[in-house]
């Protein structure tokens, strides 16, 4: 039996979905032919990988099913994943005037989403570093919490490009150029 899959678009959709947290120490490690066992340091796996040894293993890691912000269409990846932002919980955050600077998009690290407008348990908000690829299988098939529009994001698009630091400047003047050209004829 195949996985269901999810339907329609999904780059600025709000879905459930299976994420990972990043790995993390201790790794827990299955090798065949051997009891699982822990790592507790990234050096021991990379020196091995270094020295000509497997790079590939399987390992433990944390996942959670919960909503997230899908950002690409499944499509652009031969890897059947998309790349989704996870959500923080604005309940989360006890700091009472920061939840407001996030409802008045006036915090860099987050994107508030309207609970008018998303069908989430709580109210919550994009949290712009926590990037994660999830496969395409991992995202539920009931159809989208809600949806961000064009401007939006855009904005969480310049926000994630101004967090990571991307060096965007070829991509700018290249389209420049481009409209230059555009404008000359």
């Amino acid at each position: 039996m195949s996985a269901r899959l999810p339907t329609g678009r999904l780059a600025g959709t709000v879905r459930w979905a299976i994420a990972p947290f990043a790995p993390a120490p201790p790794f827990r490690i299955y090798a065949a032919g051997r009891e699982p066992y822990e790592l507790n340091d990234a050096e021991q796996l990379l020196n091995a990988s270094r020295g000509g040894g497997d790079a590939e293993f399987t390992y433990l890691i944390s996942a959670k099913a919960r909503p997230v912000l899908i950002l690409t269409e499944p499509e652009r990846s031969e890897w059947d994943e998309v790349l989704a932002v996870r959500l923080r919980r604005l309940s989360a955050i006890t700091d009472l005037q920061q939840q407001e600077r996030i409802r008045q998009h006036e915090e860099p690290l987050f994107f508030h989403l309207d609970p008018k407008r998303f069908r989430l348990p709580e109210e919550s908000a994009v949290l712009i570093p926590a990037l994660v690829p999830i496969g395409i299988g991992a995202i539920g098939t009931a159809g989208p919490l809600g949806e961000l529009n064009e401007n939006e994001m855009r904005l969480v698009g310049e926000r994630l490009i101004r967090h990571f630091d991307f060096d965007i400047r070829s991509l700018l003047e290249r389209r420049i150029r481009e409209l230059s050209r555009r404008r000359q004829r």
